[in-house]
């Protein structure tokens, strides 16, 4: 059988590759279909979508990679359609209005840009999200 990705050993974990082939399969089809046709895949929905660890499934590193890709020709797809819909003008100024309340939340002291989870849940490191929203305050300024 011929392999869309790399696979990782037999005995390390990988992506299901029965999960993997079949979510590309509906991507390629949705891709496929009229521009102007609103599908059930979508950037989101790529950037979104997990898979069960098998071993010696497909290598994660190469199955991300090519999500990445495919995450941004949906989402320049979805940008067009959106401008051909609302007319260019009008999607810039509803982006940068999305800009700006982004920028506004992010802007907050450190404390105050998202609500901390109690000390036994999980979540994402503080410093990591701070310094990322830094960074996107940096790009968007």
């Amino acid at each position: 059988m011929n392999s869309t990705f790399p696979r990782v050993r037999r005995t390390q974990a990988g992506y299901n590759i029965e999960q993997v082939e079949d979510f590309l399969e509906e991507a390629r089809r949705a891709y496929g279909s009229d521009v102007q046709k609103v599908t059930g895949i979508d950037a989101q929905s790529i950037r979104r979508v997990s898979f069960e660890m098998t071993k010696g499934g497909y290598s994660p590193e190469h199955v991300d990679n090519a999500l990445d890709r495919l995450e941004d020709a949906f989402a320049k797809r979805e940008r067009e359609r959106a401008i051909g819909e609302e007319g260019e003008e009008d999607y810039f100024g509803r982006i940068q209005a999305e800009a700006v309340a982004v920028l506004e939340q992010l802007s907050k002291p450190n404390e105050e840009r998202f609500t901390r989870l109690g000390p036994f849940r999980k979540g994402y490191r503080v410093e990591q999200v701070d310094e990322f929203a830094e960074a996107i305050v940096s790009y968007l300024n």
